[in-house]
């Protein structure tokens, strides 16, 4: 990594739900600096790391990763000035970053998140 950071973001991408050699990890910050907007990729056959295409979606600490399918979500987490609630997915042919339409509800900057759908549970009789 270029630069050694505390309170990032941190996501593994997958393919057809087995997980590549490769996480993504984004903002964070130094012990003096501002939250990063920057987002690196390590490969972990390589042990090599590499700029993302695209920054992170906000200068962020605290944010919440959340597997989804082959990629993952940048929920929530804080600024300098402010918590923020919004929802990014992260895009790995792309490298880049979609905000999505959902925002949380009472949004703080330490959020935990699972993401289920009716395939995650038994059918009842």
């Amino acid at each position: 990594m270029s630069t050694a950071r505390h309170f990032p973001g941190c996501g593994v991408v997958s393919d057809n739900g087995v997980p590549k050699s490769v996480v993504v990890v984004g903002g964070g910050n130094t012990d003096t600096s501002v939250a990063f907007d920057t987002a690196e990729i390590l490969d972990l056959a390589t042990l090599t790391w590499k700029p993302a295409k695209q920054a992170y979606p906000l200068r962020l600490l605290y944010s919440t990763v959340v597997q989804r399918g082959d990629a993952f979500l940048v929920v929530g987490g804080k600024n300098a000035t402010s918590n923020h609630d919004a929802v990014y997915e992260f895009d790995p042919a792309t490298e880049g970053w979609t905000l999505m339409p959902q925002r949380m509800v009472q949004h703080k900057h330490r959020v935990a998140a699972l993401i289920v759908g009716p395939q995650d549970f038994p059918k009842c009789s």
